[in-house]
C-alpha cells in the first residue's frame, strides 16, 4: 500500500486543487467527504464525472451514480469530457453502452480535441471495439501521456468485464508511466488503492468467469 502513496499532480488551478483534495479523502475511505468537496465544483463536466465515482460508494450510491452520469451525458459534451464519460460508463459496468457512445463519437471528428487528435482517435477506436489492445499500446509508445490514457482505458474495460486482475495490472502500468500531471495517473492511483484494500470491489460488477 505504501508504494501507492506517490504525490498527485499539483496545480494552481482551483478545480485541480479540489480534485486532488477529494481524491486524497477518497483514498482514506472518507467517501462522503470526498463527494461533498467535489460537489462544491459541480457543473464542471470533468468534476461531475469524478463525482459519479465517489457517489457510487454512498448509500444507494450505484443508482444515484447512474442518474448523475445520465444528467452529465445529457449535456453537450465534447473532446475529453465525452471520452471520459464512456470510461465512467465502464466503471459502472455498462460496457456495451460505452462502446456505442464511442462509435457515435468516432463519427463526429468535429468533437475531437484540437491537439493530439490522432492519438485521441486511436484510443477512441479501442474503446469502440475497433482496435486491439496490443495495437493500441504499440501505437502509444512514443508518448507517456498517451500511454497512460491507453492503460486507463484498458483497465476500465477490463473492470467492466469483471476481470479485476487485468484491471489492476493496467492501473499499475498507468502509474508506471509516471505521467503525474494527467488525470489517468491520479485516477489509477485511487482505483488501485481501492482495489488493493478490497479485491472484490466494486460490488456492482460480477467477477470475471
Amino acid at each position: 500500500m505504501g508504494s501507492l502513496r506517490n504525490p498527485r499532480p499539483s496545480s494552481t488551478g482551483d478545480s485541480m486543487v479540489t480534485i486532488n483534495y477529494a481524491a486524497d479523502l477518497y483514498d482514506r475511505g472518507e467517501y462522503d467527504q470526498a463527494y461533498i468537496i467535489m460537489s462544491r465544483k459541480k457543473g464542471e463536466p470533468s468534476v461531475d464525472l469524478l463525482r459519479v465515482i465517489y457517489l457510487a460508494e454512498l448509500p444507494d450510491g450505484v443508482r444515484r451514480a447512474n442518474q448523475l452520469l445520465q444528467e452529465v451525458a445529457a449535456r453537450d459534451l465534447r473532446e475529453w469530457d465525452l471520452f471520459n464519460s464512456q470510461l465512467i460508463l465502464r466503471f459502472l459496468g455498462r460496457k456495451q453502452e460505452a462502446i456505442e457512445v464511442s462509435r457515435k463519437f468516432l463519427a463526429r471528428p468535429d468533437l475531437f480535441p484540437a491537439i493530439r487528435k490522432e492519438s485521441f482517435r486511436r484510443a477512441l477506436e479501442y474503446c469502440a471495439g475497433q482496435r486491439s489492445e496490443t495495437d493500441l499500446l504499440h501505437s502509444m509508445q512514443a508518448s507517456r501521456l498517451d500511454l497512460s490514457n491507453a492503460h486507463i482505458s484498458i483497465a476500465l474495460s477490463a473492470l467492466a468485464d469483471g476481470d479485476r486482475e487485468k484491471a489492476r495490472r493496467h492501473l499499475r502500468r498507468c502509474l508506471n508511466t509516471r505521467y503525474f500531471a494527467a488525470l489517468p495517473y491520479s485516477l489509477s492511483l485511487s482505483l488501485l488503492a481501492r482495489m488493493t484494500h478490497d479485491p472484490a470491489w466494486p460490488p456492482w460488477i460480477k467477477p470475471h468467469p
